[in-house]
């Protein structure tokens, strides 16, 4: 019984102490103060008519939402294309295939960066809509993939071998059986890949400039000189975003149909 207390208290304040960001950025985005101060000696909600009224924030905001749901809507097909061919696929190099998938994860993202800005300059793409969106690509495929192949791990095949011996075809029982019964773990996926590459700082920088400044950039840029106070507004934006589709991810990979 002792043990079990002092692991719920020991949880809770490692909980706690992840939150707390959250528990500071959250007050400071209604403070009346022109600088930042904490704790605020008074709140309004005019920091948030200032960030709706900046045109730069805005347009940093567009960017980001508008190239993060470009890339995850190419990435998502692509994703749960290969994670089928990983999971039910027989064929040589399959295993050295799941190792690359993972790559990303793993591989330094400021030689990624790096690696993008000397292609993107040959080719004539850098600091354009489209480099970030290919960027992004890649940066979320891992995410998708892996938790889409666990949800076809999971799919009982029999189902689909059903619908085959009753005539259909691998297409129509893949779309009419298949992708019905696990919509949940690739809508889970990508939802969990858009806010990795919503929030996705190092890659951006290397590869924009002026013209599609992504709102973490814009953010970071804004420390140069002094902290713009409207970062807590927008620091307060990206936590609830967060929280959100963190939840919506959560729940759908809880969905299980009969």
């Amino acid at each position: 019984m002792g043990q079990k207390v002092f692991l719920g208290i020991l949880a809770i304040l490692i909980l706690l102490f992840i939150a707390s960001p959250v528990f500071v950025v959250l007050p400071l985005s209604f403070s009346d103060a022109r600088g930042i101060d904490f704790p605020p000696e008074s709140y309004s909600l005019r920091r948030f008519r200032d960030f709706f009224g900046a045109t730069e924030w805005l347009n940093a905001l567009w960017t980001s939402a508008k190239v993060s749901f470009f890339a995850i809507l190419i990435a998502t097909p692509l994703g749960t294309g290969m994670a089928l061919g990983l999971v039910r696929g027989k064929f040589f190099g399959r295993k050295l295939l799941n190792s690359f998938v993972i790559l990303p994860l793993v591989f330094p993202t400021l030689i990624y960066g790096l690696a993008l800005l000397f292609l993107y300059r040959r080719i004539g793409i850098y600091d354009s809509e489209l480099g970030l969106v290919l960027a992004y690509i890649v940066v979320g495929l891992p995410f998708i993939v892996l938790i889409t192949a666990a949800r076809f791990r999971s799919f009982d095949e029999s189902l689909e071998l059903t619908a085959m011996s009753l005539g259909a075809n691998w297409w129509q029982s893949f779309f009419k059986v298949t992708l019905p019964l696990t919509w949940s773990g690739i809508a889970a996926g990508a939802i969990v890949a858009f806010i990795i590459v919503f929030d996705e700082l190092i890659i951006a920088l290397f590869i924009t400039r002026i013209q599609e400044v992504t709102l973490p950039v814009k953010m970071f840029n804004s420390l140069d000189l002094d902290v713009d106070p409207l970062l807590a507004v927008v620091a307060s934006f990206l936590i609830i975003n967060s929280l959100i589709l963190a939840g919506l991810a959560a729940l759908f990979a809880r969905v299980r149909h009969e």
